[in-house]
């Protein structure tokens, strides 16, 4: 089923945007070959291959195809034992006049694709840049897949989307990656992103925010719709409301109080001080006088 799905791939004719058609520069880029890992058909890799030179040709305007460095390499004696190492591929990739030279692995995952590439100057044997992409094995979704893989490698710079927030509401502060963009309505979208997930957050006084991550997509405008909320308040009781009791101090009984405590007491001292000076003193009288008890010889 893969086969056949990328055999139509290869009867598509691709019409670039007059953006794409636009090269800033042409440079030549020479394809090593394309390494197909696991049970993968050389027929798949064949076609995937293919799709990935028509992008990479839209970009920098001349493609050497693998099947020219494989005959440099077949006719030097020197580059025939070559692996893919970074050395050996600048070697063959100035016998190409090329600047750069690609290659890279393709294997299957599932009912997807899992492509490797490499990208070496010719110049200093160096590897410049390295990228690990998915393609779907979806007709509608691999063309986009193999176009970002290319832009990546090739010119990640010119990997860029736009975005367009709709709000349901006027006056809402809108954010994108902690940065302030305006506030709804917006009269454009947001041009010349990053083609990645974003964060999203829009804010407004009488509403709940709004965060969430939003992708943006290679060469094309996504739109994001939101529909503020306002908070949940609880309902309001129809009718009176009853009010709760009135809880009134006791009265303090007049015995309890503090003057009148401050008063028995002086009274009780007073008494107690007249008592010791009015009293007359008793006079002790025993009824025998045994052992001097009366005073006597």
């Amino acid at each position: 089923m893969k086969i056949a799905l990328v055999f139509s791939l290869g009867c598509l004719v691709i019409f670039p945007q007059v953006a794409q058609a636009r090269a800033t520069k042409t440079q030549r880029v020479a394809i090593w070959r394309i390494d197909p890992l696991g049970d993968l058909s050389p027929e798949i890799v064949a076609r995937l291959e293919s799709l990935l030179l028509q992008e990479m040709g839209r970009i920098v305007g001349d493609i050497v195809p693998s099947i020219k460095s494989q005959q440099v390499q077949r006719k030097s004696r020197a580059l025939r034992k070559c692996q893919g190492a970074d050395y050996c591929l600048a070697q063959i990739g100035r016998r190409l006049r090329a600047r750069y030279i690609v290659s890279g692995t393709l294997a299957s995952l599932g009912r997807d694709y899992v492509v490797r590439l490499k990208m070496v100057s010719t110049k200093t044997g160096k590897s410049v840049r390295g990228i690990a992409e998915v393609l779907s094995g979806q007709k509608d979704q691999l063309i986009e897949a193999v176009r970002v893989a290319a832009y990546r490698l090739l010119a990640p710079e010119r990997l860029q989307g736009s975005l367009q927030v709709l709000v349901n509401i006027a006056g809402a502060t809108i954010y994108l990656d902690g940065v302030r963009v305006g506030v709804s309505p917006l009269r454009h979208a947001m041009p010349n992103l990053a083609v990645k997930k974003h964060t999203l957050r829009i804010t407004h006084p009488d509403h709940l925010d709004f965060i969430r991550k939003v992708k943006v997509r290679f060469q094309k405008m996504s739109i994001v719709r939101v529909k503020l909320k306002r908070p949940k308040i609880l309902p309001v009781r129809k009718g009176p409301r009853a009010l709760p009791p009135v809880v009134k101090d006791a009265v303090t009984p007049w015995y309890s109080k503090w003057w009148f405590w401050t008063i028995v007491g002086v009274v009780a001292v007073g008494a107690g001080a007249a008592a010791g000076i009015f009293v007359p003193r008793l006079t002790y009288y025993p009824k025998s006088c045994d052992n001097g008890a009366c005073g006597g010889n």
